[in-house]
């Protein structure tokens, strides 16, 4: 029995080395010239406690962090690029540091954020991003936050899809493409390393008047005359992604697919049918789409230790 309990002990401790949280720190990001100390202090609480919940990381106190600074004498260090953070890290015992700043300029809110990696020494990931001063603040932080730490396969920001309008008669939901795209994106599960920075997709049905005409058709009564049109449908989807390579640097790449096609329709039944072959280009080029993306293995490959 003791032998058993023993064995389970062992199977527990390495459970619990095997999975435990990196340490991480935040050195507080200077109140940059436009913001308020109020509005600052929420952007910097609201962006902390957004890292704070990412179980991958155990976070340094804010306390802390600043106690053992100025015992160390390293608030009087010159900050000007990430690498200059380095030897703070180090004496704070931290794998990863989060350094940066955030502000208000030209009726934009901005934030740049950097991912310094203290044992390879380089930086990992950043995060500059500005959004107009009416939106929301802590949104804003928060995504900031998953966008820098990879904590979520999702797209950002949250606008990142854009539906153009399909120009046809038929009813038209671009709600539904742009819920259906984040739900296609997120299923490929891409690695931390890679990140989705923007999907546009462009919609269009178009009727050709040109081949506007008719056909002829027998029925019990006889011959009769359906007036038919032709409709082109276009669908293009486009994403921009960014991903690490193996020399930790950052690459990005564009991939776009397209397709279009038509079909003659009778006037009786157009708004069904062309809804219908829309819909099927669409589905194609996301297949087409899915299977481009998948043969590029670099996009798939974890860099981030």
């Amino acid at each position: 029995m003791k032998k058993y309990l023993f064995l389970i002990m062992i199977l527990l401790v390495s459970s619990t080395v095997l999975y435990a949280a990196e340490k991480i720190a935040i050195i507080p990001f200077p109140n940059a010239t436009g913001m308020s100390d109020r509005d600052y202090k929420a952007l910097y609480e609201t962006f902390r406690n957004k890292v704070s919940q990412i179980k991958d990381y155990e976070l340094l106190s804010h306390d802390d962090t600043q106690r053992m600074i100025v015992e160390a004498e390293l608030d009087k260090k010159k900050i000007t690029t990430p690498m200059d953070t380095i030897p703070i890290g180090q004496y704070l015992g931290v794998s990863k540091l989060i350094y940066g700043d955030a502000g208000l300029f030209n009726h934009k809110l901005f934030i740049n954020v950097y991912l310094v990696d203290i044992k390879n020494q380089s930086v990992l990931n950043q995060v500059n991003w500005n959004i107009p001063v009416s939106a929301n603040p802590f949104n804003f932080a928060e995504i900031t936050a998953n966008r820098l730490l990879w904590e979520n396969r999702s797209i950002y920001p949250n606008n990142a899809v854009v539906i153009s309008n399909r120009k046809s008669q038929g009813l038209f939901n671009s709600a539904y493409y742009e819920r259906d795209l984040v739900k296609f994106f997120t299923a490929l599960n891409f690695p931390r390393s890679t990140e989705i920075i923007e999907v546009s997709a462009n919609i269009r049905e178009n009727k050709d008047v040109s081949a506007f005409g008719c056909i002829g058709c027998v029925t019990l009564v006889g011959w009769i005359i359906l007036p038919f049109y032709k409709t082109k449908s276009e669908v293009s989807i486009t994403v921009k992604l960014r991903y690490l390579d193996d020399f930790s640097n950052f690459k990005e790449i564009i991939i776009t697919k397209e397709l279009k096609d038509s079909e003659h329709y009778h006037m009786l039944r157009k708004e069904i049918i062309s809804f219908n072959i829309t819909g099927k280009v669409y589905s194609r080029v996301k297949d087409e789409l899915k299977q481009d993306i998948l043969s590029r293995k670099d996009l798939f490959t974890e860099r981030i230790k």
